[in-house]
């Protein structure tokens, strides 16, 4: 609705109607903000994906979830469909095709995908003179050209809706850099690049794209063992090392029309670090 002119017997525009996120979050239900939704997320199956996935099924939305581990997958749709919708594709989203039929698969039976968060990833710690191109190319493809793959065949949909919300999930090496995985932090930090190129390109659509920066969070691919997490968490400002919830309450926050005129930004999930 447009705001009156003088001596018209239109309506005046209200504040939400000048500012639709305001409206957005006025007539959701607050108890779940995501309803009515279709979520997908890669890398769902453990840590932090697993974390998002069941965080985002809480706050409504229905969601898809995508993984190489049949098992793993089947353990977390599981949970979610105790209270909540939730359907699994295993699929190697390294494989541009595998990728994208399984999306279209999830979107078969859930319908338009409205929230992407691109989480899969992939470290292996090594030192750069050690790193073949190989390695570097399986890193390449896990952590950027699968976010590349999976944004490419969601963004025509939240497009044509003039809605839709990109979540990558980067990493705090890809800001600062890393030192056993330069592969991994060069991956990252074209997440983060990418992240911003495609909140200026297709924010006119009304797509939001943000990132997450985790940093130290008790995942498998942390890999530290209980004596190397105390030195860790000892230098993080608040003396603990993160959780893959941690990580999740922030994607939900993203996620939500909470963060309706949040978008180009890259949130750091860190303790501090």
């Amino acid at each position: 609705m447009r705001p009156t002119a003088p001596g018209s017997s239109e309506t005046p525009a209200t504040h939400s109607d000048r500012y639709p996120g305001m409206q957005a979050r006025a007539t959701a239900d607050e108890a779940a903000p995501l309803a009515g939704r279709v979520a997908v997320v890669t890398g769902a199956s453990r840590g932090i994906g697993r974390a998002i996935a069941t965080r985002l099924a809480e706050e409504g939305a229905a969601v898809g979830l995508l993984a190489r581990s049949r098992p793993d997958l089947a353990s977390v749709r599981a949970e979610i469909s105790v209270a909540g919708i939730a359907t699994a594709e295993a699929a190697d989203v390294a494989d541009p095709a595998a990728a994208r039929a399984a999306l279209a698969a999830v979107q078969e039976r859930l319908g338009p995908v409205d929230v992407l968060v691109n989480n899969a990833g992939r470290l292996v710690p090594r030192s750069f003179e050690a790193l073949t191109l190989e390695e570097w190319d399986a890193t390449m493809d896990v952590n950027l050209r699968a976010a590349v793959v999976c944004t490419q065949a969601c963004l025509p949909g939240m497009v044509e809706r003039g809605y839709g919300v990109v979540l990558n999930v980067a990493s705090t090496s890809g800001i600062t850099g890393g030192t056993s995985g330069a592969d991994y932090a060069a991956a990252k930090g074209g997440l983060v690049a990418l992240t911003r190129s495609l909140a200026r390109e297709f924010g006119p659509q009304g797509v939001r794209v943000n990132a997450l920066a985790p940093s130290k969070i008790a995942t498998e691919m942390l890999g530290a063992g209980a004596e190397a997490a105390e030195e860790i968490a000892a230098r993080i400002p608040l003396r603990r090392l993160g959780h893959p919830t941690d990580v999740a309450e922030a994607a939900a926050f993203l996620a939500s029309d909470r963060a309706a005129f949040v978008t180009g930004e890259v949130l750091t999930v860190s303790g501090g670090y």
